[in-house]
């Protein structure tokens, strides 16, 4: 019997905190302007990964969330320990493969990009991309729009870029990493799924 492996992404959360945010209506963004806090000191609460340190914030927190600080954040989330250990694993699960009904898979629609409305969807989709980049530094900017050949840029690869704009290839390297970091924070990644 043939099979094949499916990967199965999992990562841990802090769904105490996860489940206060929500009953508010809010995002991770929401609750760290509330408690004036930055959005990645958050974001490393979710991912259990830190703990409000400052008696200050912690005492915002609870007091926000009306909860009491050892329930939001026990001793074990406080541990170096606990800290220290990675939360995310990938599991994989091999699968047979008549288990897939492909013959219930459809054919996908042909798509003419040629067509006006769709020209428009696309350069619509475009201009939301280059405005979430413009959120970046003009260097991170550029060099997304390079690597990635957004808008009129060429995709080019990261030795040309740093020809291009004089710039040791570490150090392109270095500003796309910290750029994609930055696209990845849950509030521009909100805006790139809606694109």
């Amino acid at each position: 019997m043939n099979t094949f492996n499916v990967a199965l992404h999992i990562k841990a959360k802090h769904g105490a905190l996860y489940k206060h945010i929500q009953e508010r209506g809010m995002t991770q963004t929401d609750f760290a302007k509330i408690i004036n806090v930055g959005g990645s000191t958050v974001c490393k609460w979710f991912n259990l990964k830190d703990y409000p340190r400052s008696k200050e914030s912690m005492n915002k927190i609870c007091t926000y969330l009306k909860v009491l600080p050892e329930n939001l954040f026990p001793n074990f989330c406080r541990d170096k320990k606990f800290l220290a250990i990675h939360k995310e694993c990938v599991v994989y699960q091999e699968i047979p493969v008549d288990f897939l009904p492909f013959n219930k898979i459809k054919e996908l629609p042909y798509i003419d990009y040629n067509s006006p409305e769709n020209q428009y969807a696309v350069k619509e989709r475009e201009e939301n991309i280059l405005h979430i980049l413009k959120t970046l530094t003009p260097k991170e900017d550029l060099i997304i729009r390079l690597a990635f050949g957004i808008g009129e840029e060429k995709a080019l690869t990261y030795d040309q870029i740093s020809t291009k704009l004089r710039l040791s290839k570490g150090r392109v390297l270095q500003i796309h990493a910290k750029a994609i970091r930055k696209l990845k924070h849950p509030h521009r990644l909100e805006q790139l799924r809606k694109v």
